[in-house]
């Protein structure tokens, strides 16, 4: 039996510097590369695999503009986002954050995976549970550390989370649309019988039943 193929396309966002990249092509390619000059938003193409079903995803790893908010990317209708921040950076968390609340604000129902890199270098630390604490409740998000640097099982294994969520997601919306469509599909057959049953009851107008003048022609003034 032929499989359904699913389409998503999931963004990367964050702050310059946070390693947006670096987590980017660790996912797909289990290397670390710790310099990325690149000014420019790149498109990357994978599959996931949802069971027996195979998903073309799509990764926007964007570059960003310190000015830019995430409603401004051409991304900002993506099936689900990857929010990046470092946290050895205060001020790449508050970013963070603003992007999420920006996100959420606008779609409701998306996927969000807030994801702080750079977890190896711990002595710099600048982000504690005490900012993050309640954000995954607050925004309806996931949250994780990770650390490009060393580990890729970690990442793929969040990264698979969120396309995941996707999936899920855009599988429910399928799915309540169907229900919608039926709902009115069978609302309109019932009114349809409705109408032909009455049409089938009502008899047809006869000819005689037509209003006559008197024999003699005399009209009544009314």
């Amino acid at each position: 039996m032929k499989t359904h193929c699913t389409n998503l396309k999931v963004s990367v966002l964050g702050a310059k510097g946070v390693g947006k990249s670096a987590i980017t092509v660790r996912y797909l390619t289990k290397r670390f590369i710790g310099e990325y000059s690149s000014g420019l938003d790149i498109s990357y193409q994978t599959t996931y695999h949802h069971g027996e079903t195979p998903v073309k995803v799509d990764i926007l790893d964007t570059s960003n503009q310190d000015d830019c908010q995430a409603s401004c990317h051409d991304s900002h209708d993506a099936d689900a986002f990857v929010v990046v921040y470092s946290v050895t950076e205060l001020k790449s968390f508050h970013y963070a954050v603003s992007e999420v609340n920006a996100l959420r604000s606008r779609l409701p129902e998306v996927p969000i995976l807030l994801l702080g890199n750079k977890l190896d270098l711990e002595h710099a630390r600048k982000v504690t549970s005490e900012n993050t604490g309640k954000l995954p409740e607050i925004y309806s998000c996931r949250h994780a550390e990770v650390s490009a640097a060393e580990c890729h099982v970690i990442i793929h294994n969040h990264i698979q989370g969120i396309f995941l969520d996707a999936v899920c997601n855009m599988r429910q919306r399928e799915r309540i649309v169907k229900r919608r469509k039926s709902l009115f599909e069978n609302v309109s057959k019932r009114l349809g019988n409705v109408f032909r049953r009455k049409s089938l009851e009502d008899p047809p107008v006869s000819k005689n039943r037509m209003s006559r003048l008197p024999e003699n022609g005399n009209r009544r003034s009314v």
